[in-house]
């Protein structure tokens, strides 16, 4: 029996034995088991109508609420003049909701004020049945609302929100035009996925953010569903796989028979930079489903070295990537750890269809470290100055993305300070951050990063002790600089993601290596053109237009000294985001020739 089998049979399994025992067989039989005749199915025993509570066409809210909170197992909200128009609701465990067919439940207008108020919410429910009669029933939200005035900007306000929720049917469902996602299924309580949820026969359409975000999940089936038409907020993806946390996991999830189309983002996103080796392993299957004529790419892949990669398996079997705005795959840092494999699977732009296979996969998306070897991040207690004592003056012009990292170097008693300055990029707003600093002992103390694209934050100490003081800050958006320092630095990290550089880069090789690698990476098509010079000035190496990623990896025993990288704009595609990495050598990187370190 195939995995795929398995993951299928155990999720009947659990799921059907799980109702059996709480909330009895999903159909509407009355108690002899016999199924009520057509147009009579309210008449089942053991079922009670949403509309005995009452119906408003305003503002039926109360009345819906107080049958989920009724403790009726079995409820149908039944067909009215007008749809249900209501405010956020609440779910509950141990209920089965079913859906008169060609009901419609609507957000009412001007309600939904907060940024994550959803239609229907579930945190922490279990044994819990969504699912509409005949030919479906629709959940409708009003995404351009939302969008101005006096709504805060937000993308949380979702149609279905579901949160460490257990044991979980929805069927035969649209989810429309939500302030955020279709569906979304998240954590409620630290270190609890959504557990046994299937999704069967759903249609996302017209979602401000995604038609499906996956947070954390463990044994979810996704099947004969549409996601369809997402446009407003990034990543505009038809289904995002996405976990906030490393803590959070992607375990035994299954998409089957699904189609994922017109969406303004992608069709398959697997964003996967907060999770590493420490999370749990990733098993995701994609069977039988089908991107197309999405402005982005069908399969989008991000992982983030700097966590070290996450480790597991993205299996597609039968996939058909047909006619999307930027061909597949985009593979983002992403090392041998995670596992990707292709059976029967394709990718077609205009006439011309192309096999998905492992070959294919390493032309487009070659490995970060084709050497395979490993990342050397410096023992900071061992770490020496070389050269450059003083570094009064201002520093160039690199923009850091994402993690900055940098070491610095002060002998005891030195009064440090560096300015540090945020840098906008696109439409985002400030972003707020710390920094720690790190002394060469460990002692960490944090500064708060002033929010501003105008004024750089100053970070003043004595340093207490000679040595390397690590210092790191996150900003998730934006982008930020080192605009001067009086002590000789360097950026140090397993990856060091770059915005629009224009500057040459220093490292160093030691005596006695053996080999390394310096990868350089575009992002999401975005490119870089560069150049590496040895120790010696000589251009040994050039790569144009990398919207992937180019390795450079050196030939036996490379002169040692200081080489050089020089990031430049490329002359074709898009120039914004990039990336270097170092494999074989300390991972140190400086803007200065006149800086060097070793150990």
């Amino acid at each position: 029996m195939t995995r795929f089998k398995v993951v299928r049979c155990c999720l009947a399994v659990c799921f059907a034995c799980s109702f059996l025992f709480s909330v009895g067989s999903p159909s509407l039989a009355d108690e002899t088991g016999a199924e009520p005749k057509d147009g009579d199915k309210t008449a089942a025993v053991g079922i009670k109508k949403v509309s005995d509570w009452g119906y408003n066409a305003e503002d039926a809210t109360e009345f819906l609420q107080a049958a989920l909170d009724s403790g009726e197992r079995r409820i149908l909200i039944d067909r009215q003049s007008g749809p249900w128009m209501i405010r956020p609701v609440s779910l509950r465990s141990d209920q089965e909701i079913v859906f008169e067919e060609g009901v419609e439940i609507v957000a009412k207008r001007g309600a939904f004020l907060g940024k994550g108020d959803s239609l229907f919410r579930g945190d922490n429910v279990e044994n819990l049945i969504l699912r509409a009669e005949g030919k479906g029933a629709t959940l409708r939200m009003w995404k351009s609302d939302y969008h101005e005035p006096p709504y805060e900007k937000a993308e949380w306000r979702h149609a279905l929100c579901l949160k460490s929720c257990k044991n979980i049917l929805v069927e035969n469902l649209s989810f429309v035009s939500s302030g955020g996602d279709g569906i979304y299924l998240g954590v409620a309580t630290k270190g609890v996925p959504c557990c046994n949820v299937t999704i069967r026969n759903v249609v996302c359409d017209d979602n401000n953010r995604q038609g499906i975000s996956v947070i954390s999940a463990r044994e979810l089936l996704i099947e004969d569903t549409l996601l369809r038409n997402t446009s407003g907020t990034a990543p505009a993806a038809g289904i995002d796989f996405e976990p906030n946390a490393e803590s959070e996991e992607l375990v035994h999830c299954v998409m089957r028979n699904c189609i994922s189309e017109n969406n303004d983002g992608g069709g398959y996103l697997f964003a996967l930079h907060q999770q590493s080796d420490a999370s749990a392993p990733i098993s995701i299957t994609l069977e039988s489903c089908i991107s197309r004529n999405n402005t982005g790419r069908g399969l989008n892949l991000y992982t983030n070295a700097e966590n070290g990669p996450p480790k597991g398996t993205l299996h597609f079997n039968g996939l058909r990537l047909e006619n999307d705005g930027v061909p597949a795959l985009h593979r983002d840092s992403c090392e041998n750890s995670l596992k990707l494999t292709f059976e029967r699977s394709s990718m077609t732009l205009g006439q011309e269809t192309t096999d998905l296979d492992s070959a294919w996969l390493e032309k487009v998306a070659p490995r970060i470290n084709p050497a395979n070897l490993p990342i050397v991040l410096p023992d900071v207690t061992r770490l020496k100055l070389i050269r450059g004592a003083q570094q009064n003056d201002e520093t160039g012009d690199i923009f850091v993305r994402s993690l900055l990292g940098i070491l610095a170097y002060a002998e005891q008693g030195q009064e440090v300070e560096l300015a540090i300055q945020q840098h906008r990029v696109g439409g985002y707003e400030v972003d707020e951050s710390t920094i720690a600093v790190v002394s060469p002992s460990g002692h960490e103390e944090k500064f708060s990063l002033i929010p501003s694209f105008n004024e750089p934050t100053v970070i003043q100490f004595v340093a207490k002790e000679s040595g390397c003081y690590k210092l790191t800050t996150r900003i998730p958006r934006n982008a930020c600089q080192i605009k001067s320092a009086n002590v000789p630095w360097c950026y140090c990290g397993k990856k060091i993601s770059l915005y629009r550089p224009q500057s040459v880069l220093y490292f160093r090789v030691p005596e006695g290596t053996a080999r390394f690698d310096l990868t350089v990476m575009g992002s999401q098509g975005e490119a870089i053109s560069a150049e590496i010079c040895d120790a010696n000035g000589k251009s040994v190496w050039t790569a144009e237009n990398i919207s992937t990623l180019a390795a450079f990896v050196s030939g036996d025993s490379p002169e040692p000294g200081v080489w050089s990288v020089a990031l430049k704009k490329p002359s074709e595609g898009s120039f914004e985001d990039c990336a270097v990495a170092l494999f074989g050598i300390p991972a140190i990187l400086f803007e200065r020739p006149d800086s060097s370190w070793s150990e």
